[in-house]
């Protein structure tokens, strides 16, 4: 009988039968194939990077721990103890912001929907029928006055997009400066800004249907007056002065008793000089009797409201 031998393909050296690897180089002699893995399994592996690559962009983006949700925007006190906020100081703290809104609030607790609707920026957005913005707003408070009053500060970067808000009492930072800390938000406020303007405008002929000659005011029955904004330019209401809207809106609000004022004040809120202010006039019962308007010196009023001019 022939024998087969068998050399090792990596040494050379004779095998003996049935081996599996070379007792001289210690190899092994069988040799391996790749075993193919399917190509629909490579791109399942691949989708399924993707998708958590994707689910931790995500993750690092909303969550990671550097992300700001605050801004703190500092306000000094100037020669006479007051506190100016406008478009200009936040933004050296906000660059993108475009239109600021700045005024008193309910309480620390009232909410971002009350402040929105009853902001300058709102009114000035209702009246133009969206063309307009309140560029040129801002405010002011005098901490000594009230040290623990609440106040509001909204920051646009455009018509109808909230980028920040602040809402409740300014904090001492030392050296005559206040501290308003900004929570930044995403908000796009145009379908608060759509149901406001439908409600207005439904309901704006009758609050200003029935005119009350400043002469009258007197004795027309008012015990109560809300005040609008210092932007008439005559004596007339003109359809676009954000007043109306400021009025109507007020009027409206669950804390109407909050911004009411009784009828003997009203000479302690007239006007700036050179304006018009439109007032609404309440009865004893919040009802509305009527609107009026005022110049700065409060020509018209009779009886005893010309005692306090």
């Amino acid at each position: 009988m022939i024998q087969h031998t068998v050399a090792c393909p990596h040494c050379g050296q004779p095998l003996p039968g049935e081996a599996a690897f070379c007792p001289h180089c210690a190899k092994s002699i069988r040799l391996r194939q790749p075993y193919p893995i399917p190509l629909r399994r490579w791109r399942r592996r691949r989708m399924a990077w993707a998708v958590l690559a994707a689910i931790l962009a995500v993750l690092t983006v909303c969550f990671w721990p550097w992300r700001a949700t605050t801004v703190s925007v500092f306000i000094t006190e100037d020669a006479t103890g007051t506190c100016v906020v406008d478009r200009e100081t936040v933004q050296t703290y906000l660059p993108q912001a475009t239109v600021i809104s700045f005024n008193g609030a309910n309480g620390p607790d009232t909410s971002l929907e009350d402040v929105l609707i009853s902001s300058f920026q709102m009114a000035t957005l209702i009246v133009s029928n969206g063309k307009d913005r309140a560029t040129g707003e801002w405010g002011y408070w005098t901490p000594d006055d009230n040290p623990s009053a609440p106040y509001s500060l909204l920051i646009f970067d455009s018509g109808l997009h909230l980028m920040g808000y602040f809402i409740g009492i300014p904090q001492p930072a030392g050296e005559n400066r206040w501290e308003l800390k900004v929570t930044l938000c995403d908000y796009d406020i145009t379908p608060l800004y759509q149901q406001q303007l439908a409600a207005f405008q439904a309901e704006r002929s009758a609050i200003f249907t029935n005119f009350i000659p400043p002469e009258r005011v007197a004795d027309c029955g008012a015990a109560w007056f809300l005040k609008g904004y210092s932007t008439g330019h005559s004596g007339i209401l003109i359809e676009n002065d954000p007043q109306a809207y400021y009025l109507w809106a007020t009027y409206r609000s669950p804390s109407l008793e909050r911004w009411r004022h009784p009828l003997e004040q009203l000479p302690q809120h007239l006007p700036d000089s050179s304006r018009w202010m439109c007032y609404l006039l309440l009865d004893a019962h919040n009802g509305l009797i009527g609107y009026t308007m005022l110049d700065h010196q409060g020509t018209g009023l009779t009886g005893s409201l010309t005692e306090r001019t």
